[in-house]
């Protein structure tokens, strides 16, 4: 019994020395001092950012994909040399077979001959597609070489196909589609042809097209002549509309209290006309006179159109009163 009492305390102190260490190692796992899987922290942060870093590679390599096959696709833009000519070389028999092709696929053909041409489309509706094909001549002996063909406006107006050299005596076809811009405007561009002939180095094909305003008044400048003090002078402008839709004019307001405009109750159907009279009354003091009529309109893209008038204002029981063109000039 005595040797039995003597291993006791040792034991008892072994057995609080491992309660202590198990208490120690419990407390730091709570406290996030020490934790089991502390050394698979930095492998899974590798591996999640290695399957960011893959997922981001393959995006990259889908889009440059598709770009580069829409590229292909897609015509040459317009200000960089097309390195694939349509047509090398035009007899000067062509431009008739060009111009009887062409207009039996509902396209317009110009004739160049200078250094710039111009296609007007006149009205046409926002973001509607057209083409138009220009025709240039080459008068020389020698071949007419295109070194560069740039476009004013890349959005717009393209350049469908052109050749890279023009025969001599002969022709060559620059087809240009046209594509509306969205907003209602007075679109007006070029697209510039750059050539070997010092005397024709740059060739300007200008494209031209009223987009969305429908209505306009024929004339823009009414002249009623030669009116007396006090005397009542009366034109007529007309009301065209242009588009699908029927508009029609509400009311009228004027720059000068003596001129008016007589708006009558009816509306303008597509590719109708409307006729509205003109009314002035001379003022006091002589000579020219301008003033200013505005018509509002219920067109959201032409809320209001404008109409000048100029007279001339002479005194009573003068001899010399003609009325030059009361209706307006309409050429």
């Amino acid at each position: 019994m005595g040797t039995s009492r003597s291993y006791e305390p040792a034991a008892r102190a072994g057995h609080t020395r491992a309660i202590a260490i198990r208490a120690f190692g419990e407390e730091k796992l709570r406290r996030g001092r020490a934790r089991p899987d502390a050394g698979y922290g930095p492998v899974w942060t590798v591996v999640a950012l290695a399957f960011v870093a893959g997922g981001l590679l393959y995006c990259v390599l889908i889009w440059d994909r598709r770009r580069i096959s829409s590229s292909a696709a897609k015509p040459a833009r317009s200000g960089a040399v097309d390195r694939a000519p349509v047509a090398a070389h035009s007899r000067p028999s062509d431009l008739h077979d060009a111009i009887s092709s062409s207009k039996s696929n509902d396209s317009n053909v110009v004739r160049v001959d200078a250094v710039k041409a111009e296609h007007d489309f006149g009205y046409v509706e926002p973001n509607s597609k057209h083409r138009v094909t220009f025709a240039v001549a080459n008068p020389n002996d020698s071949p007419l070489k295109i070194r560069k063909v740039r476009s004013e406006c890349n959005y717009c107006i393209k350049i469908v196909g052109y050749p890279k050299e023009i025969a001599p005596r002969g022709v060559g076809r620059f087809s240009i589609d046209f594509v509306a811009p969205k907003k209602p405007t007075s679109y007006s561009s070029r697209i510039v042809l750059a050539t070997d002939d010092p005397k024709r180095s740059l060739i300007a094909l200008r494209i031209k097209a009223d987009v969305g305003r429908a209505l306009v008044v024929t004339p823009g400048v009414l002249n009623l002549g030669s009116l007396a003090v006090g005397e009542r002078g009366e034109g007529t402008v007309t009301l065209i509309n242009r588009g699908k839709k029927p508009f029609r004019p509400i009311y009228s307001t004027s720059s000068s209290p003596g001129c008016i405009a007589r708006i009558p109750r009816a509306s303008v159907p597509p590719g109708g006309k409307l006729s509205i009279p003109i009314v002035a009354t001379a003022e006091r003091s002589l000579g020219r006179k301008k003033c200013s009529v505005h018509i509002q309109t219920d067109n959201p893209n032409q809320p209001r159109l404008t109409v000048r008038m100029e007279y001339d204002v002479v005194p009573k029981g003068s001899t010399d009163q003609p009325k030059d063109n009361p209706k307006g000039d309409e050429s």
